[in-house]
């Protein structure tokens, strides 16, 4: 998957070869912009991820590795919450993320969690529309 920051960054190094003048420099700069941004908050995740991760070395898949809650619920009303162990890394963040919400039926979410916050998880689920209509 490509780095679509290191992309732009290169596409706006040939287009520093513009004028001040050019009608470019304002799209130049949103994307300047807009590059900066992504790195920024690719800087505060790291961080978290630093914070939260797991001490425990038998966790896997990964030597260093994060907990991460996920809650859903799909087309039918069936609410679900439970966690995921995956690598401490912000590409494997990002791509839990992703597979999330490429296979999701509903809306959902992904948030990491500290080693105490994972311990004491309790997952479930929840049938809302067996609720609504009393079966």
């Amino acid at each position: 998957m490509p780095n679509i920051v290191n992309l732009i960054k290169a596409e706006l190094r040939l287009l520093r070869n513009y004028r001040e003048d050019s009608p470019l420099v304002p799209e130049i700069r949103r994307l300047m912009n807009l590059a900066e941004k992504h790195d920024t908050s690719n800087i505060a995740l790291r961080q978290t991820i630093e914070q939260c991760k797991l001490e425990d070395p038998s966790y896997l898949p990964s030597k260093y590795s994060i907990a991460v809650h996920i809650w859903g619920r799909d087309c039918d009303q069936m609410e679900v919450s439970y966690t995921r162990i995956i690598g401490a890394t912000v590409l494997a963040f990002l791509r839990a993320e992703s597979e999330l919400h490429d296979n999701a039926e509903g809306p959902c979410s992904m948030s990491i969690m500290t080693e105490q916050e994972y311990n004491e998880f309790k997952p479930s689920q929840r049938d809302r529309r067996a609720e609504q209509y009393n079966y």
